[in-house]
């Protein structure tokens, strides 16, 4: 389901949370979609819930560090955006440390089922 935000409701859910400090239902419905949509896009192997996850403890983390001013739509994807590039390259390094590991030990991972030594 696409939903669309104007900037003045984004601005105002924005100011009630920073006056408040206090999460309302429209904030929390923006934060989501903006969140859902950003990890979309992304072809991550851990589960997008995690890239999720990071992304509002992100959005939360930066939440009063918000300018009304400027473009808070763009800061918060951006925040989603490196939420998501984060969490790809910890995959990508964790892959690359597993693939060194079985390199240095003696044998090569298991892909049938069987343990494969080096020769």
């Amino acid at each position: 389901m696409s939903y669309y935000v104007t900037k003045e409701e984004l601005r105002t859910a924005i100011l009630d949370y920073q006056t408040t400090g206090k999460i309302s239902p429209a904030l929390t419905t923006i934060l989501e979609n903006i969140a859902t949509g950003v990890t979309s896009r992304y072809s991550i192997e851990a589960d997008r819930d995690d890239a999720k996850q990071n992304a509002w403890v992100l959005f939360l983390k930066h939440m009063n560090k918000i300018k009304l001013e400027g473009s808070p739509f763009n800061y918060l994807s951006t925040i989603a955006h490196n939420a998501c590039r984060h969490l790809h390259r910890c995959e990508a390094n964790n892959l690359r440390l597993m693939f060194e590991y079985f390199e240095k030990s003696n044998h090569i991972p298991e892909v049938d089922g069987t343990r494969k030594e080096k020769a």
